[in-house]
């Protein structure tokens, strides 16, 4: 069996974007300052195991809930627009419009609740920020060219 090259990508190429509300149409802008990035897909499914299944657990792959939970960390900038953007959307308690950006070209857009959203600033050091999003609604897969 033939070996297959596999293209790496730097970390710093996968990246969580958000649309801005005010540009129509729609113009996504990574957050800035971002260090660390983390996409759990969960698929929850349905356990149908019955009398006839001869004591081995069965599963219906289409049943169950499908989400990503996503958390972010990273050096907040206020001045950036994708910080902005995060930052207004936790307070008003909105829907974000996301998309990952994958190093090797594919993309998942989706919506987001902003489930916590703290910053912190130590007197010696800079501001930094983490968030926890869960997607909301459909999750749309693009791959790569």
């Amino acid at each position: 069996m033939p070996y297959t090259t596999i293209d790496s990508a730097s970390g710093r190429d996968f990246q969580i974007q958000v649309a801005d509300p005010d540009v129509s149409p729609s113009s996504y802008v990574s957050i800035g300052g971002l260090r660390n990035t983390s996409v759990t897909a969960n698929n929850s499914p349905v356990d149908i195991t019955n009398v006839l299944s001869a004591g081995f657990s069965e599963w219906d792959p289409d049943g169950g809930i499908q989400n990503f939970a996503i958390s972010t960390s990273g050096i907040f900038d206020s001045r950036t627009t994708g910080a902005q953007i995060l930052d207004q959307a936790n307070r008003d308690r909105v829907l974000l419009e996301c998309r990952i950006a994958s190093g090797h070209g594919d993309y998942y857009y989706f919506s987001v609740v902003i489930n916590t959203f703290a910053r912190e600033g130590a007197y010696d050091n800079v501001e930094t920020f983490t968030c926890s999003m869960t997607s909301h609604g459909r999750i749309v897969y693009v791959p790569a060219p």
